[in-house]
């Protein structure tokens, strides 16, 4: 497919804006921002399990890091990643985001009410507000992702904490206050997005702010992108979400919760990753542009990913005692560490691996791959619940991963599409954009 003019990645307009911050600054702030972010939902679970046991902690984990995930993958893929990889300030792209913006408010409050009401065992004004919540949220998703593609990271750090102090600090005082209930936890989640939105709101400047809705537009380089895209970055966590499902349907809630809480114990090396993630796909999108993006430079940033996360695991292995005891959450098996580990290293490879593939516009072959990859994490976590197993569930994950990975990787180098190789036909033509 051609994209012409309208792909510049960050927008070629503002290249001077790029240049004044440097790679290594950026990685850290989108790492510190990350952190932020995760330490703030690692807070919010483990007061989950606190407050609320294994079984309210499995819950709290279909809703947040299954629904709300799976969620933000759909919105970052028609909303978010064009706004890094596209020239945003082109009205008739322009009006197409602020379109499927719209559109994707009124959605994920329907479909994240509907969805907590099926998927988790709470109350439906409890559903409804978790609705309004991941509303909020993916909107507060859209800011951020506008600061990203200024790669103003310090900026996007402060908004992070905004959401971070209130949702924590509402939850805090409930527990000192009263009894924490699920209801609770996802009204912290929505007023702390809506602190964070007001603060992007102030931080941007006129120009990202506008909302031009009548004119022009231009749908099909950003559908021809984000179809492939969505879907890419949709099936894992909706694999993930019916896993947890299966988990707590086959065996119990409770055992869900335990196995959530072994993952808590390796969450900080899974933030680390994901901030690194974060300043990976902008910045691969500058190489390709300087014509100086490589597979061999992936593969450095995916192994130096990998070893750093692999340093963590004999702090996660030191921690599993203290953390039962402050947490109440029963025996963590030294077997569900380790498998989270694994996951936490194989994770850390993959998401540079896939944000290179992404600033190549080479969503579709991805697409399929992780279809793949759902379905081995989907029937693979079925049988081991099934098994009664529940410690080999992120080992199901981390296989999944790996092959659907490894799929398009295979297809795309045979047919010379990937950086760095001379191709004999553009990816488009090749039918692998």
């Amino acid at each position: 497919m051609a994209y012409h003019h309208h792909f510049h990645p960050l927008g070629s307009v503002h290249m001077s804006e790029r240049r004044t911050h440097s790679a290594r600054t950026d990685a850290s702030w989108a790492i510190v921002s990350q952190g932020v972010v995760a330490a703030s939902s690692l807070v919010l679970q483990w007061l989950s399990l606190r407050s609320l046991g294994a079984k309210g902690l499995g819950e709290f984990a279909i809703l947040s890091n299954g629904i709300l995930v799976t969620g933000a993958a759909v919105h970052t893929g028609w909303i978010g990643d064009p706004i890094v990889v596209i020239d945003r300030h082109d009205p008739a792209l322009r009006r197409v985001l602020v379109r499927l913006s719209a559109l994707s408010l009124v959605a994920s409050a329907v479909v994240g009410t509907l969805a907590a009401g099926v998927f988790a065992e709470v109350s439906w004004r409890d559903a409804l507000i978790f609705g309004a919540a991941m509303a909020a949220w993916l909107l507060e998703e859209t800011g951020r992702r506008i600061l990203m593609a200024r790669r103003q990271f310090a900026a996007l750090t402060l908004n992070d904490a905004v959401f971070g102090i209130v949702s924590v600090g509402v939850t805090v005082a409930v527990v000192a206050t009263r009894r924490l209930t699920m209801g609770w936890l996802v009204g912290s989640m929505l007023l702390g997005a809506i602190g964070a939105i007001a603060l992007a709101g102030w931080q941007l400047p006129r120009t990202e702010r506008t909302l031009p809705w009548k004119g022009p537009t231009a749908w099909r380089p950003i559908t021809e992108f984000s179809v492939w895209r969505a879907g890419q970055l949709t099936m894992r966590p909706l694999g993930m979400l019916l896993a947890r499902v299966a988990v707590a349907r086959i065996v119990s809630p409770a055992a869900l919760g335990l196995m959530e809480a072994g993952r808590l114990l390796v969450a900080p090396a899974l933030t680390a990753a994901n901030g690194f993630g974060g300043f990976s796909l902008p910045y691969f999108a500058r190489k390709r542009d300087e014509g100086s993006l490589s597979m061999r430079l992936v593969a450095r940033f995916a192994i130096a990913s990998s070893a750093a996360t692999a340093l963590y695991i004999p702090l996660a292995l030191v921690a599993r005692g203290p953390f039962q005891h402050v947490s109440n959450s029963g025996a963590i098996s030294l077997a569900l560490v380790l498998t989270w580990c694994t996951y936490a290293v194989v994770n850390a490879g993959n998401i540079p691996t896939v944000n290179a593939l992404t600033a190549q516009l080479l969503s579709r072959p991805v697409f399929w791959g992780r279809c793949v990859d759902t379905v081995i994490i989907v029937a693979g976590s079925a049988v081991v619940a099934l098994a009664d197993r529940v410690w080999a569930v992120p080992l199901v994950m981390s296989a999944g991963m790996v092959v659907g990975t490894v799929i398009p990787l295979v297809r795309l180098g045979r047919a010379g599409a990937l950086a760095g190789q001379s191709r004999a036909t553009s990816p488009s033509a090749a039918g692998l954009g």
